[in-house]
C-alpha cells in the first residue's frame, strides 16, 4: 500500500525504541563518563559494539539521505522515458536507497529486546508488555505477507521468464562493450533470438544512426546497410533511428531525416509521429488528472514541491509546445503523409496505455486527444492506438515462458491470458472509437513478425472473431 497505517508508526516506534535501549546500555555500561570514547568502547564487548553499529548505521543513512538528491517521491519521471514506478504493485524503485537499512532495523530489534529482557529489574508487567508487542509486529508482517498471496494467481509466477531479451539488446548494442563497427553490431543482431530479433534491431538503427552523425559513418553507409537487412526489420532499424532525434540537436540530425524521408517515406513518418513527436509532446499528452486522482490527498501535500516541479518539467519538456504547436508540426508535414505521423503518435498512446500498471483507459496518456485533429487525420489516430495496444501484447508475450514441448491448449492458455488483458483495456475506451481501435490492432498483427505458434493463436482468435 501506498499509504502509511497506523501500524507501521507503532513499529517505527517500537525500533527507535529497541534503538534507544542500546545507545542508553552503552552510557550506562560505561566505567566512567568522563573516560574517552574510544577507551569506553574498547573496553566493551565486541558483540556489544556489533549492536551499537546496528543501532547508529540506521540513524547516520536517513540523515545523509535526507541532505542528498536521492529522494523518495511518489513517482518517477525522467524526460527521456517518461512516468515510471506509479502505481505499481510493488515499489522497488521507489524505495531502491533505504533496501539496505533492513537488516539494521531487525538486528537492533533483536539486540534492544535481548537486553531488555537480561539486563535490570524488569518486572513480569513490562516484559509481557515488550514481547506481546514483538509478538504483534511479527503478526503483522505475516499477514501482511500472505496478503501479497492468491491462490489464484498462485501459478501466474511460473509463466514469464526470469530474463528478457529485449532488455539485453540494447546492452549489447549500445552498451559499454558495444561492437567496434557495423559489421560485428550486424552479426550480433542476425544470430538474436528470433523473438526478440526485432527489437535488436531497433537499437542496431540507433547505433547506426549515432555513429553517423559522430561522423564515423556516413549517409552511404547507411543506405547500404539498410539494403542487407530483411524488409521484415525495416520498420525497426528505422524507428531505432528516429529514437535518436529526441538526444542530437535537430540539425544534426537532418540529414538522416531527408534520407529516410525520401526512401522510406511511409515508415519514416509514421516513426516520426510514435518515436519524435510521442516524446517531444509527452507532457502535453500525459493525462494528469488520472495521475493525481490516484495520488492521496496527504501524499500530495507532502511531496508538493516534487509535484510543481513536474508540472513545470513537463511542461518545459515539450519546450513551450501546446495543443496550437503539436497541430502545426502536423500540418507542416506533406499532406498525404499525415494520416501517418498521427498514427505514428496514436500508436504511442496504446503502448503506454497498456504497458502502465494502473490499467487505466487514456493513461498515461490521454487519447481523447484524437478528437482535436481534424475529421480525417482522426481515423488514422485511432487505429495508430490500436497499433500501440499490438505493440505492447506483442512485448508481453515476448515475456511468456513457453514449455519446450507444451501442447496447443497449453500455449493457448498461456497467450489467453495477456490477450484478455489487453482486450478488455481495449473495451474500455469509448465505443465510438472501438471499430477503428480493433481494425489497427488487427493490422498491427498481420504485419508484424510472430512466431509460429502465437501466428496460429492469432489467425484463430481473428477468424473467429469473423
Amino acid at each position: 500500500s501506498r499509504a502509511v497505517g497506523f501500524i507501521s508508526v507503532f513499529f517505527w516506534l517500537f525500533i527507535l525504541f529497541c534503538m534507544g535501549i542500546i545507545l542508553k546500555y552503552f552510557i550506562s555500561d560505561s566505567s566512567s563518563k568522563s573516560t574517552p570514547i574510544r577507551e569506553r568502547l574498547s573496553n566493551l564487548p565486541l558483540s556489544f559494539i556489533h549492536g551499537l553499529f546496528c543501532a547508529l548505521f540506521p540513524l547516520f543513512f536517513l540523515t545523509c539521505l535526507s541532505l542528498s538528491p536521492m529522494h523518495i517521491n511518489p513517482f518517477e519521471y525522467w524526460p527521456n522515458v517518461g512516468l515510471f514506478a506509479t502505481f505499481g504493485s510493488a515499489d522497488a524503485i521507489r524505495y531502491r536507497w533505504l533496501y539496505i537499512l533492513f537488516p539494521f532495523y531487525f538486528a537492533a530489534i533483536a539486540i534492544g529486546m535481548f537486553i531488555f529482557l537480561r539486563t535490570g529489574r524488569k518486572n513480569r508487567f513490562s516484559r509481557l508488555i515488550i514481547i506481546s508487542l514483538f509478538s504483534f509486529f511479527i503478526m503483522c508482517g505475516i499477514w501482511k505477507s500472505i496478503g501479497l498471496y492468491s491462490l489464484q494467481d498462485f501459478p501466474k509466477i511460473f509463466y514469464y521468464k526470469g530474463y528478457y531479451y529485449d532488455l539485453f539488446a540494447h546492452k549489447f548494442i549500445l552498451g559499454e562493450f558495444s561492437p567496434p563497427d557495423i559489421k560485428t553490431a550486424q552479426f550480433i543482431v542476425q544470430n538474436y533470438p528470433e523473438a526478440n530479433r526485432s527489437e535488436a534491431y531497433s537499437f542496431f538503427g540507433t547505433l547506426i544512426a549515432a555513429r553517423t552523425i559522430a561522423g564515423k559513418e556516413k549517409n552511404v553507409t547507411i543506405e547500404e546497410t539498410l539494403k542487407t537487412i530483411s524488409s521484415l526489420y525495416i520498420p525497426n532499424v528505422i524507428g531505432g533511428i528516429i529514437r535518436l532525434s529526441n538526444n542530437v540537436p535537430e540539425q544534426e540530425f537532418q540529414p538522416l531525416k531527408l534520407l529516410l524521408s525520401q526512401r522510406y517515406p511511409d515508415l519514416f513518418y509514421k516513426n516520426w509521429g510514435f518515436q519524435y513527436l510521442g516524446h517531444k509532446y509527452y507532457g502535453l499528452l500525459v493525462n494528469q488528472k488520472i495521475l493525481f486522482d490516484n495520488i492521496p490527498s496527504v501524499e500530495q501535500w507532502f511531496y508538493s514541491n516534487f509535484l510543481n516541479t513536474f508540472k513545470q518539467e513537463t511542461a518545459d519538456h515539450n519546450r513551450g509546445g501546446s495543443t496550437d504547436d503539436l497541430l502545426g508540426e502536423i500540418k507542416n508535414i506533406p499532406e498525404r503523409y499525415q494520416g501517418e505521423v498521427v498514427r505514428g503518435l496514436g500508436m504511442k498512446v496504446g503502448e503506454l496505455m497498456l504497458f502502465d500498471t494502473l490499467q487505466a483507459p487514456d493513461y498515461p496518456l490521454d487519447s481523447r486527444f484524437g478528437e482535436q485533429l481534424p475529421a480525417p487525420l482522426q481515423d488514422a489516430f485511432y487505429e495508430g492506438v490500436g497499433c500501440g495496444f499490438a505493440e505492447t501484447l506483442c512485448r508481453f508475450w515476448r515475456m511468456l515462458l513457453m514449455p519446450e514441448h507444451a501442447t496447443a491448449a497449453q500455449r493457448e492458455a498461456l497467450l489467453d491470458g495477456e490477450w484478455h488483458r489487453c482486450r478488455s483495456l481495449m473495451m474500455r475506451l469509448p465505443q465510438k472509437n472501438a471499430l477503428l481501435i480493433n481494425r489497427g490492432f488487427a493490422n498491427e498483427l498481420q504485419e508484424r513478425y510472430l512466431s509460429p505458434s502465437i501466428r496460429t493463436y492469432v489467425d484463430a482468435k481473428f477468424k473467429n472473431a469473423l
